[in-house]
């Protein structure tokens, strides 16, 4: 029971919808020329991490990681809640986690999504780890293929194989359910004192 007479248009309004969207938690373009070590004297494929840890302002339902490589590998997209700083953080369950494989090529999106209920917004890690090659090759055969992107404008903290990286960032989209609030996407970092494995 309306009180007024219907404004252009009617007393009714298409519902607004937001479709899910990747957004770049980086500036720059992506460059597949940069191969990062999935391996490391005296440690095992299972234990070398390389991500980007990013505070995000809205909710989330997956993203996606580019990579360029000469062969194909087996690895491991996941993400983890950021807890304290990285040894922390990647000693906890990954919240969300894919098994997958990568054939050679140019640089392409690996990604991971799921659908019971976006994660909300906070610091999380988005990792790439557990990278095998599937080919019996002799010249690095665990040398797994990240695209970084080059930046003084970094969206995160971008650590390549558990050592924090600066004047670069891992090329990683983030699939966003909702619209940005006021500010955008993505927010600063709490400060932390840089954290290397040896």
């Amino acid at each position: 029971r309306f009180t007024q007479e219907a404004p252009a248009g009617g007393y009714f309004a298409s519902l607004v919808s937001f479709e899910p969207t990747y957004v770049p938690a980086y500036s720059g373009t992506p460059t597949g020329n940069t191969y990062q070590p999935a391996e490391v004297s005296g440690k095992n494929p299972e234990d070398i991490i390389s991500g980007q840890r990013v505070k995000v302002t809205a909710p989330f339902d997956g993203f996606q990681i580019y990579m360029a490589n000469g062969n194909a590998y087996n690895f491991t997209l996941s993400v983890y809640k950021w807890t304290t700083d990285y040894a922390t953080t990647i000693a906890t369950t990954p919240l969300k986690t894919v098994d997958k494989t990568t054939t050679s090529g140019a640089v392409k999106a690996e990604s991971l999504t799921w659908t019971d209920g976006a994660l909300e917004a906070g610091e999380y890690f988005f990792v790439v780890e557990n990278a095998k090659s599937k080919s019996n090759v002799t010249n690095n055969p665990n040398r797994l293929g990240l695209a970084e992107v080059a930046s003084n404008v970094s969206q995160g903290e971008y650590y390549r194989v558990g050592t924090l990286t600066t004047g670069k960032e891992l090329a990683l989209d983030i699939r966003f359910t909702e619209e940005a609030p006021t500010g955008g996407y993505f927010a600063s970092l709490e400060s932390e004192e840089p954290y290397s494995i040896y």
